[in-house]
């Protein structure tokens, strides 16, 4: 905020433009977590089903309870399994957690936009304002103008 501090707002103003950019660093930390979990999982399905094809394809397996039974027989598989199954629902919860992070930061986004009128109610302030947006969006990728992303 060391950037923006030529702006002369007044102290709840700085902490609430404070408050929306650590809850964008959250927000941009999170999602980068979750596309990680994403290729992560996608990666061990890929292994998985890769891994399967292979060894299933050279055994004669004529019934599906005979895949069952291959599936079963080793350790290996039901670890590989636990593997993709965690993954799954770890990329899931981080799914969750970023949706959560998004609303948060949405809200409080929103929030200052509604009540600009109010924090900026002279016509100098005014001017202020659009500086500090503009200063918001480009330092930041904050959009403070319009509540629609």
């Amino acid at each position: 905020m060391k950037e923006l501090s030529h702006y002369h707002v007044d102290e709840p103003t700085q902490y609430i433009l404070e408050s929306v950019i650590t809850k964008k660093e959250k927000l941009s930390a999170t999602q980068k977590s979750m596309n990680k979990w994403k290729w992560a999982f996608f990666g061990c399905l890929l292994l998985g089903m890769s891994y399967l094809f292979v060894f299933t394809s050279q055994l004669n397996l004529r019934a599906f309870s005979d895949f069952i039974q291959f599936f079963l027989d080793d350790n290996k598989h039901l670890f590989l399994l636990i593997i993709i199954v965690s993954t799954y629902f770890k990329m899931i919860q981080m799914q969750k957690q970023c949706d959560k992070l998004e609303k948060e930061f949405n809200d409080l986004r929103c929030e200052i936009i509604q009540k600009s009128k109010d924090i900026w109610s002279t016509p100098a302030q005014w001017e202020n304002r659009k500086d500090l947006y503009a200063a918001m969006k480009q330092t930041y990728d904050i959009n403070l103008y319009h509540e629609n992303k």
